[in-house]
């Protein structure tokens, strides 16, 4: 610095009494000057630094507060990066300004004086100092906004989330009530159709269920009552998928493999059903529902016997089990025992005086006695518990044929089919009850339709040879009545002998 001192000194001291005019002859002791300014380049680079500090220290102070602004906060150290760029070259450019006015004040004043380096150092920071804390203060303003904002719309979306919260509990609440109510109601192993009330009941669950959770979070139980609710209402495919499920997170849910077994019976896979009974008394010998219902498909399937020692086994297990009295009725019903049928049925029924099904199997026993009023009265009992039973309705209409009240008959069966269009049985009634008013024309398409579900059904072959008789076609009405006999119905027998010769 001395020597730098000396050397303007000795270039500067012929023209000091020159006036202000003659300084632009002077560049080349001009350009010492920058030199010197160069050499202070290093203070300016140490001011910036100290700066810098000063900003990162504030900027670090924020981002502890509020760690989601941290990208925000890298954005604004690139800006403010680019912004020390640009304050780089206004600094070159002021200084070169700043330089031909410091040469005219060298030129006016002692050389020493204005190069102090104390007073540049000085000059510098303050030209430097004022935009970069303007630039601080702006930022700071910007970072404190920013976190108010962020942290109202935090609060905002907190609140949002806490309201669903206490929405989807209350709604697991509700589920779970329902769910209680279901198993007060003993609906989880109830066997026969279920009432209106029942299904009502089941359908509110499912609906609950569905509108709280989605299908991959359902747990077993869920599953279980979901199949319970598709099986009350007729949806049995459906009723299938949901067991299944149940069965898939519970292997040894008992009554999901029973009431599973039950959906397939009522689609008639019987074997299949079977096969998920034995499993449902594999893992729990003592459910008696479900000894109770494969004696039943066996029944069903002509094993009478079987079915009798399986229910027989229901019924020790439980014997307060109106279904296994009431299917074990239906089994010795079937061995021609009506007698001992018809007391099982009235034990069904003094366990339990709802059971749809005994009521009904008890009239049906009384048809086969003869007794069509007796059974009539069982029917009535039957529909003021469950008006949709269209068993109930096809077998009073079976009973109102055989005591001539066709027209009565006929408005039953048509009930029975508008409930099950798929009852070849109630289209062959309603057939024979045309028959006999003497109505062909419906009696020949109802007919017709009930072959069509159950080309083997030999009721529907009697009632062809009957339509071919009024038609005096004797030869096609034996041809029929011979088919129904082959097929069991013996009813037809009487028929061939009076008019068929042999």
């Amino acid at each position: 610095m001395k020597r730098l001192i000396t050397l303007l000194l000795i270039f500067l001291a012929p023209i000091m009494p020159c006036s202000a005019d003659s300084i632009s002859q002077s560049d080349v002791k001009i350009q010492l000057l920058e030199q010197k300014l160069q050499q202070q380049s290093e203070d300016l680079k140490r001011a910036e630094r100290h700066l810098r500090e000063l900003h990162d220290e504030s900027f670090e102070k924020y981002s502890v507060r509020n760690e989601e602004l941290r990208d925000r906060m890298d954005v604004y150290l690139g800006l403010v990066g680019g912004i020390g760029v640009i304050l780089g070259f206004l600094f070159n450019w002021f200084g070169r300004r700043a330089l031909e006015n410091f040469a005219k004040d060298i030129a006016r004043s002692t050389v020493q004086e204005k190069l102090n380096d104390d007073w540049l150092e000085k000059r510098v920071r303050e030209t430097a100092k004022n935009p970069l804390e303007s630039l601080i203060r702006e930022l700071k303003k910007n970072l404190e906004a920013t976190s108010e904002e962020t942290l109202s719309e935090a609060r905002t979306s907190i609140a949002a989330m806490l309201k669903e919260a206490e929405e989807s509990l209350r709604r697991l609440r509700e589920l779970e009530k329902k769910g209680r109510e279901l198993e007060a109601l003993k609906l989880d192993e109830k066997t026969g159709d279920f009432t209106a009330n029942e299904q009502t009941k089941l359908n509110e669950y499912e609906a609950a269920l569905e509108g709280t959770k989605r299908e991959e979070d359902f747990n077993a139980d869920e599953w279980f009552w979901k199949g319970r609710a598709e099986y009350a209402r007729g949806d049995y495919e459906e009723a299938i998928k949901s067991y299944s499920k149940a069965i898939e997170l519970n292997p040894k849910d008992d009554v999901a493999y029973n009431n599973r077994g039950s959906a397939k019976n009522r689609l008639g896979h019987w074997k299949e059903a079977i096969e998920d009974f034995d499993e449902a008394i594999n893992i729990k010998p003592g459910n008696g529902v479900a000894w109770s219902n494969r004696g039943a498909v066996k029944d069903h399937l002509g094993l009478h016997k079987e079915a009798i020692k399986d229910l027989d086994e229901a019924i020790r297990i439980n014997a307060e089990n109106d279904s296994a009295w009431s299917n074990r009725g239906m089994a010795k019903d079937h061995l021609k025992q009506p007698k001992a049928a018809i007391k099982d049925f009235k034990q069904a029924i003094k366990i339990n005086p709802k059971n749809v099904s005994a009521w009904t199997n008890l009239g049906g026993v009384k048809i086969d006695l003869g007794e069509a009023e007796e059974a009539i009265q069982h029917f009535d009992r039957a529909l003021e518990l469950d008006p949709t039973h269209r068993y109930a309705w096809n077998n009073r209409g079976c009973a109102k044929n055989n005591i001539g009240k066709y027209n009565e008959a006929v408005k039953d069966l048509t009930e029975a089919i508008r409930l099950d269009p798929s009852s070849e049985a109630a289209f062959a009634h309603r057939a024979f009850a045309y028959i006999m008013l003497d109505k062909l024309e419906q009696a020949e398409t109802d007919n017709a339709e009930a072959l069509r579900l159950d080309p083997e059904y030999g009721r529907a072959f009697f009632n062809q040879g009957l339509i071919e008789q009024e038609r005096e076609k004797t030869e096609k009405a034996c041809e029929a009545w011979r088919k129904a006999i082959e097929l069991g119905f013996k009813e037809a027998q009487t028929k061939l002998d009076d008019f068929c010769s042999p």
